[in-house]
């Protein structure tokens, strides 16, 4: 079958002229980043440079209801202030005031700043975008669709806004003259486009869905009505609003527990929280329809407070014990009670799949409580996981948890089951056990917990780009200690508050101060003037923001480390919880689909903590605390110190905290974008760290000198490997040179001689020499099958099983058919595709015998690009053969 063309990985990385722009894109979200070149020859351009401007289209690929293919992506945070005042209606909406308001947040794209949909943006078009021009070198598209192929193209605006020219607001769509090039005015000095697909929404070995997991302006636009004041109250909503605070958790969720099909299935569970409804009820479906449903639940049995005098609940038993009634699963024997121990809580997440096969199909694991507020309010992800090692290991973890062990006793197997990754040589650094592994699941209570801790801070003192965190209960001593320590890289902190105790605030404030450190605090606009005043959506009490468990080690490198799961990195998370967490070296898709989501959320977060305050602080109420200055005569007199706003007779936290003075005066930053030129700022540090990610292999052009003789050494070559080594030599490097356009020919699956074509390999040596140039040309890294295809290819073979005249055989048929389609619609538009679904719509599933559809199913298989020796297997033996 088909290997993943190169112009189409979800990262991709064009350079023209002094301008460079790069893609690394999950399902529903694409991290774009910029640069300029750091040559005499670009110094012009970075003077003059007033901002940049993206155009979006997509190429192929379903856009979103009511969406055009053509979008313009602009910063919304930069309002009119680019834009001179004047007559009509730029006059009317110039400015940041409440005049403003409608327009702001009516023509926001996906952007850094917000979450809001992107259709209104089409409305704006490029003259909305000339007035919200981006003033940085990243930016995140959240709008883009699932298995979509999409061209970016990035302007690099200059000139000054107060000279209007008559090209100003023109379209970039209607041609090159309607913008000028040059001239004291707004203009074009350079442009780039790249092209990059995202990836599928389901399949392959790690799949993540993370919800909204922030309101933002866009909600207040949904969801509140303009005459009303926000209200944290939960309020009713429409289904469409539900499924946009889902973004799709929820619907990949309960699509997971929908393939527990029947009789055979199996599903494990371990779960903390685990009352809300519609999930319980497709539990309690899938047990009707045939499948076995086992739950391990944290139920802490309540106990007696002498000191309250009365009787205490521990963790969420009542709640889970009505949804697991409502859904007829409490009285079914479906129910493992976690009692052990009293202290500590059952904090995991996951669901294990297990087929009739007795296989571990997939697991589903995360963050993400089985809870309204997990789902619908704060940050959560779903990950799924498909590794066979890693999901046998999660079968295990639970069928221990069934029998709810002893602390000690199930500690000391989890050390077993999950050991760190160690290296065999004593000498060798921390994580070189790590480097020859893809993945490794932990598994908690652990009796060496320090050692787990000690290995997440290895993680990130052994970085060498970038590090990404987030925390919801603020920073523990290991990871403060790490983040504090490591080497002078960007690093990215998103926090739901500064912490619960004293270190984790201390931690946090440090890092604050740490020149190559971002820290960004969970909040939202509540009266900033210009903004639509914004709300959560009261789902959440405990945890209102930020509650993903994510640390990303180099993500937009060639060996990204993700790392993500249940625990919050803390000691009673390693030591005493029940918890689950995966680290996965290595995947690149992986790390880009969660580095996006990762922005999405700390940009969010990081400009409403500039609007709110440059110094955001949270008591541990979760409210924004009030700066005192200490009054009474003493040796603390004059001090300026942070306390919750409300006495602790009327039910304050107690919290305070000490500001300490800055003798030292802050320079004056540089105006943009001189700053993200200057050695000494955090902008240029991330410039230069973007600047070098996202390593994309392209092929590198040969001088025509010595062609000739290259081209008659590649003829006398015998093997894969000599044929490889020639034709780096001529230019074709990692795959073959980029192609702007996705491959052709009759079937799905390249046949070699086509694709040493496609690939601008000389004619005569393709001819006398295919597969040995095809073999050289696809290399081990390109040549891995599409996950559709290979989906594809197992339906067929599938199908050749299926008879019609046993019991379950139509249900069986339906399932294959519809994993076919399902591939196949993620698949390009090619002839090959269509006669794919037109044999599989002309197969008569009513016939006495498989045997009536086998040629339909063996010509599926040439279409698909199918080994023609597995095909003649087939056809001889009347049945599908196994896979090599």
């Amino acid at each position: 079958p088909i290997p993943r063309n190169i112009a189409e990985m979800p990262r991709a990385r064009e350079c023209s002229g002094p301008l460079s722009l790069a893609a690394a894109t999950g399902p529903r979200a694409a991290l774009l980043v910029f640069n300029i070149g750091d040559g005499a020859e670009n110094d012009a351009l970075r003077c003059e440079l007033t901002g940049f401007v993206l155009q979006r289209e997509l190429l192929r690929g379903e856009s979103a209801t009511g969406a055009s293919k053509s979008a313009w992506l602009g910063d919304p945070r930069q309002g009119f202030a680019l834009w001179p005042a004047g007559g009509g209606d730029e006059g009317r909406r110039s400015g940041r005031g409440p005049a403003g308001e409608r327009d702001r947040w009516e023509g926001v794209a996906a952007s850094a700043s917000s979450d809001v949909a992107g259709d209104s943006v089409v409305r704006r078009g490029s003259k909305w975008a000339l007035r919200h021009l981006i003033r940085d070198f990243k930016w995140g598209d959240y709008t883009v669709e699932p298995g979509s192929l999409y061209q970016y193209t990035l302007y690099a605006i200059c000139g000054d806004s107060s000279q209007r020219t008559s090209a100003q607001g023109g379209s970039f769509c209607e041609g090159d003259d309607d913008l000028p090039t040059d001239g004291p005015g707004i203009h074009v000095r350079a442009r780039v486009a790249v092209r990059v697909c995202t990836p599928p929404l389901y399949g392959g070995l790690h799949e993540v869905h993370f919800n909204r997991g922030v309101t933002g302006q866009r909600f207040s636009h949904l969801f509140l009505k303009p005459d009303e004041p926000p209200t944290q109250e939960l309020i009713e909503r429409e289904p469409e609003q539900w499924q946009w605070l889902s973004r799709g958790l929820e619907e990949a969720l309960l699509h997971f527990l929908e393939f527990a099909k029947g009789h055979g299935w199996k599903i494990r569970a371990a779960l903390y929280e685990a009352h809300y409804l519609p999930v319980a009820r497709a539990l309690g479906a899938a047990k009707k329809r045939g499948a076995d449903v086992q739950l391990v639940i944290d139920w802490k049995i309540g106990a007696w407070s002498e000191k309250r005098k009365t009787w205490t609940q521990r963790g969420p038993q009542h709640m889970n014990m009505w949804a697991l009634v409502d859904a007829g699963l409490m009285d079914a024997g479906c129910l493992h009670p976690r009692t052990k121990p009293l202290s500590a809580i059952s904090h995991n997440k996951f669901f294990i799949l297990v087929n009739p096969e007795d296989k571990v199909e997939a697991v589903w694991t995360g963050s993400t409580n089985i809870t309204s507020g997990a789902i619908f309010g704060h940050s959560n992800v779903g990950h799924v996981v498909r590794e066979p090692g890693l999901c046998a290991q999660y079968l295990k973890y639970w069928e221990k948890l069934k029998v709810d062990p002893e602390k000690a006793e199930f500690a000391q197997f989890n050390d077993e089951l999950s050991p760190l990754p160690v290296a065999d040589d004593a000498d060798a650094d921390s994580l070189a056990g790590l480097r020859s592994l893809d993945g490794v699941a932990l598994f908690s209570p652990r009796l060496k917990w320090a050692n787990a801790l000690d290995f997440y801070a290895q993680l990130v003192l052994g970085a060498t780009q970038s590090v990404a965190f987030t925390a919801a209960f603020g920073i523990g001593k290991e990871m403060g200690a790490a983040l504090l320590s490591g080497a002078s890289i960007p690093t990215y902190v998103l926090l739901e508050g500064e912490g619960n105790w004293a270190s984790a605030r201390e931690t946090a404030r440090a890092l604050r101060k740490r020149p190559n450190v971002k820290v960004a605090v969970g909040t939202h606009l509540e009266n900033a003037e210009g903004w639509l005043p914004e709300t959560l959506t009261g789902l959440n009490q405990h945890v209102k923001y930020v509650h993903t468990k994510i640390l990303l080690v180099d993500p937009l490198s060639d060996c990204p480390i993700v790392v993500s799961g249940s625990a919050n990195f803390s000691r009673a998370s390693m030591e005493s919880n029940d918890e689950n967490m995966l680290v996965v070296r290595g995947n690149k898709d992986l790390a880009d689909a969660y580095i996006a989501e990762f922005f999405r959320m700390f940009e969010h977060m990081r400009f409403r903590n500039e609007v709110e305050g440059s110094q955001p602080c949270k008591c541990r109420c979760g409210e924004l605390t009030v700066e005192r200055v200490v009054v009474k005569q003493g040796p603390n007199t004059g001090r300026t110190f942070r306390a919750c706003t409300k006495p602790k007779d009327q039910g304050g936290c107690g919290f305070f905290l000490w500001l300490d003075k800055d003798d030292q005066p802050q320079p004056k930053e540089l105006p943009w974008p001189q700053r993200c030129f200057d050695d000494s700022s955090f902008q240029c540090l991330e410039r230069q760290m973007l600047a070098g990610a996202l390593p994309v292999p392209r092929a590198t052009a040969k001088p025509a000198e010595g062609q000739a003789l290259a081209e008659d050494g590649l003829r006398k070559k015998t093997t894969v490997e000599q044929i490889t080594d020639a034709l780096a030599a001529l230019g074709f490097t990692d795959g073959g040179p980029a192609s702007d356009q996705p491959p052709q020919g009759d079937t799905i699956g390249i046949a070699p001689s086509s694709q040493a074509a496609s690939s601008g390999v000389p004619a005569a040596v393709s001819e006398a020499q295919p597969e040995l140039v095809a073999a050289a040309l696809i290399g081990e890294r390109v040549r891995e099958v599409s996950e559709e295809v290979r989906q594809a290819v197992q339906a067929v073979h599938d199908l050749l099983f299926v008879k019609s005249s046993i019991k379950g055989g139509s249900a069986l048929w339906r399932e294959g058919r519809d994993r076919m389609e399902l591939a196949l619609g993620a698949l390009p538009e090619q002839p090959a595709r269509m006669q794919v679904l037109e044999l599989l719509g002309a197969i008569n599933f009513k016939a006495s015998s498989n045997a009536t559809w086998k040629p339909q199913c063996i010509e599926m298989l040439r279409c698909l690009g199918e080994d023609p020796a597995r095909i003649e297997e087939v056809s001889r033996r009347g049945r599908s053969v196994p896979r090599a």
